[in-house]
């Protein structure tokens, strides 16, 4: 900028050194000419006159090169405005500009702050869900166990409750001298079931209590029947 602003003075200053040289060619010529006219007339009168019209033209061309300096130092002037103005432009255009880096570089190290901030936040969620998840499978686990040794207990229970409940069927069953089977029991001997029991140990103890039912039901079928002689 600040050579651009030296080229434009340079430039204005050679107009003033070319417009300067040319009016003192100017004044060695009318100096050279008043003298030659001085020296070919004798006469004082028409010298004088002569003088007279010299001067009177010096005057118009020094007025006339007032005229024209004063008219290139308005120009001057006007060209030093402009000047100034294309700075005051070009410095508001870089001022722009940098102020519009300094916005994008501000909004890149947001957007890359944000992306790190969501990133922490997505690790802080998995290591919270990885917790969960293993709480969950622990409960699980201890809920599975429980429920399979309660029901090993639960089964074992019910295989001893009918193991006891047959041994006492078979041991009200009599033989006739007649060869037939007697039962002094009957049906409400059953294994009466506990109020706290699973429906998992309740299904298997009525399967049970079933297929004894229809044992004894059987062995009562063959109550009118003969034993056979050895």
């Amino acid at each position: 900028m600040g050579v651009e602003i030296c080229k434009k003075w340079s430039e204005h200053e050679d107009g003033v050194l070319a417009y300067k040289l040319q009016n003192e060619e100017i004044d060695f010529h009318y100096g050279l000419n008043r003298f030659n006219r001085r020296t070919a007339r004798d006469d004082l009168p028409v010298a004088k006159e002569i003088q007279d019209e010299e001067e009177k033209r010096h005057q118009e061309e020094r007025m006339r090169q007032l005229t024209l300096l004063h008219q290139r130092s308005q120009e001057d002037e006007k060209v030093a405005q402009k000047v100034y103005q294309e700075i005051l432009m070009e410095e508001e255009s870089q001022k722009k500009k940098a102020e519009l880096d300094d916005e994008e570089i501000a909004r890149q190290m947001q957007e890359k702050e944000k992306r790190k901030y969501e990133r922490y936040l997505e690790k802080q969620r998995e290591r919270q869900l990885k917790k969960e998840r293993e709480k969950i499978e622990k409960r699980l686990a201890k809920q599975t166990e429980e429920a399979r040794l309660s029901s090993t207990d639960g089964v074992e229970q019910v295989g001893n409750a009918m193991e006891a409940l047959n041994l006492q069927n078979r041991s009200n069953i009599r033989v006739l001298s007649g060869g037939q089977l007697e039962d002094d029991g009957d049906f409400s001997d059953f294994y009466v079931l506990p109020d706290d029991v699973s429906c998992t140990e309740r299904r298997i103890i009525q399967e049970r209590q079933d297929e004894e039912l229809a044992k004894l039901l059987q062995e009562q079928e063959h109550k009118n029947m003969y034993i056979p002689p050895p």
